[in-house]
């Protein structure tokens, strides 16, 4: 019997967003064709346009439930429905780990009494048997280690995954795959008994495209101290066509903006190439750069962190290199 992994695409009820595209790619390369099966949980229709996507991005199937409201506890109890029903139960189910994915991803876990682990950067698998073991990776105690997650006792792992941490290397092949729509039932509604009466967004404030798109990106630390350092990388970020990001202590510093901010609890980004400068090289700040192409660093302390995860290291203060690129250029 084929290992089955559900992809749960709800971050819109209009369209297939390029998280859902990250996941359903993750989740083919962890099992094998002829022995995974990877089931793209949609809550809206389908055309032929959404069908190629989820295609392209490895779904072997297709569930699509219609749910206009995209309210977490109607959704939550489609899903599971789903799986109470399910001859041939999920082994592993993938949420966004945004604020609907993780509210879902909560709510499902109690009632179906499956592990979950919150926000991964990454998921292994390994052959055990006939069946497949996952680990899931997290930054853990105050995002100060990474930790390797098992689910144990459990038939069903789930976990929620953060945006931007897998990486889809190319397209698979378009091919013709089964879609199934799911009825609604009427004991999938309830009375609401609370309701929102305020929202305070405690990450960045907003997507930054441009900076998740970029080919370059400057990352800066805690040696940029000032405007003036901050302009010195900025005349040279404008020259190699760089975006700018940061780590958590810069963006508390007020020297760049909070959307800004790269790193466990800001965005993730795969540049080509990422130019670290003045960063010591903290767990939180290397989850949202692991996946960048080159990574080249530049820290006046020779046993800076940063330099075990580098491709190219210098050892200067970063501000006698810019200043002479500048000079070059």
């Amino acid at each position: 019997m084929k290992t089955m992994i559900w992809v749960i695409c709800c971050e819109d009820s209009k369209r297939i967003s390029m998280h859902s595209c990250q996941m359903l790619y993750k989740a083919r390369e962890l099992v094998n064709m002829d022995d995974g099966m990877i089931s793209a949980i949609c809550m809206h229709d389908i055309d032929d346009g959404i069908l190629k996507l989820l295609t392209q991005h490895g779904a072997d199937e297709v569930i699509y439930c219609k749910c206009e409201d995209m309210e977490y506890m109607q959704i939550s109890r489609i899903l599971d429905d789903m799986i109470q029903s399910s001859d041939n139960k999920p082994t592993l189910i993938l949420f966004p780990a945004t604020e609907l994915g993780k509210c879902i991803a909560a709510h499902v876990a109690v009632k179906i009494k499956a592990g979950l682990t919150a926000e991964c950067i990454n998921i292994d698998s390994q052959n055990v048997g006939d069946r497949y073991q996952f680990t899931f990776t997290r930054a853990a105690v105050n995002s100060s280690i990474l930790a390797r997650i098992e689910c144990i006792n459990t038939e069903i792992g789930m976990c929620t995954c953060k945006e931007n941490v897998f990486k889809i290397s190319e397209l698979f092949p378009e091919k013709q795959i089964p879609v199934l729509e799911w009825e609604i039932k009427s004991e999938y509604q309830y009375i609401d008994t609370a309701r929102i009466i305020d929202t305070e967004l405690a990450g960045p404030k907003k997507n930054n495209l441009a900076l998740e798109r970029a080919r370059i990106v400057f990352g800066i630390g805690r040696g940029v101290k000032n405007e003036n350092d901050l302009q010195l990388i900025k005349q040279v970020a404008e020259i190699y066509g760089a975006a700018i990001a940061g780590t958590r202590a810069v963006v508390e510093e007020g020297i760049i903006e909070k959307e800004c901010q790269v790193g466990q609890s800001g965005i993730s980004i795969s540049p080509e190439i990422y130019v670290a400068i003045s960063i010591s090289g903290a767990t939180q700040h290397i989850v949202g750069i692991k996946n960048s192409g080159k990574i080249i660093s530049i820290n006046n302390d020779p046993n800076a962190t940063i330099f075990a995860y580098s491709d190219y290291c210098f050892v200067d203060d970063y501000r006698n290199i810019f200043k002479q690129l500048l000079i070059t250029k």
